[in-house]
């Protein structure tokens, strides 16, 4: 696999990471507020991305194999995540406060981002989810050597983690940790999933 190739699968698997991460995130402090909610939470939007990532990977190995005539573009794919991603979000924004005006809700919504804690895991998601990206972008199952031993995109995906485990123990409010243990469950299932799972080849 050459550079570029490599780069534009990295990127494609890293933004389905850090975009599901994202929802996981919202919906944990607007709606979460038991463990065994953030668990089931963490465990679907886990499988949700791995889906998503299975379809890339195959993408991408039929582009290294050749077989041009069974690609499909990865735009489509781009623009149906973007869909169900702001589809989500708008019933769950309507189901949370529908007697509230629209650009009142987000304002109100957005200004939760800003919390300590909540910055903590959206920057260890963005770092882990870049770790994720650049380790399965190889074309094949990654190696048992590479995840055990380390290398830096392991360290990357570790660093990441450590963040939002931080963020977790901070002092945060409750839906906050709740949020934090949703996307710590998503990222480790993601993870071991996309792992397990190996490439295509």
């Amino acid at each position: 696999m050459d550079d570029d190739a490599e780069r534009a699968e990295g990127l494609a698997i890293m933004f389905t990471a850090v975009a599901v991460g994202l929802v996981v995130i919202i919906v944990g402090i607007f709606r979460i507020r038991s463990f065994i909610s953030a668990l089931m939470s963490g465990a679907v939007a886990a499988f949700w991305a791995w889906g998503l990532i299975r379809v890339k990977m195959l993408k991408f190995w039929l582009q290294r194999a050749g077989v041009f005539d069974q690609m499909f573009p990865l735009m489509q794919i781009h623009l149906f995540e973007i869909a169900s991603y702001l589809m989500l979000l708008l019933i769950l924004l309507f189901h949370t406060r529908p007697d509230q005006g629209m650009l009142r809700m987000v304002i109100k919504r957005l200004r939760h981002l800003a919390r300590p804690s909540v910055r903590l895991y959206l920057v260890g998601l963005a770092i882990t989810g870049y770790g994720m990206g650049v380790f399965f972008a190889r074309g094949a199952s990654p190696t048992t050597f590479y995840f055990f031993h380390g290398d830096f995109r392991v360290h990357f995906i570790t660093i990441g983690l450590a963040v939002v485990i931080a963020g977790v123990w901070s002092h945060g409010k409750p839906v906050d940790r709740m949020a934090g243990v949703s996307l710590i469950v998503y990222i480790w299932l993601l993870l071991v999933a996309t792992y397990t799972g190996g490439g295509w080849q």
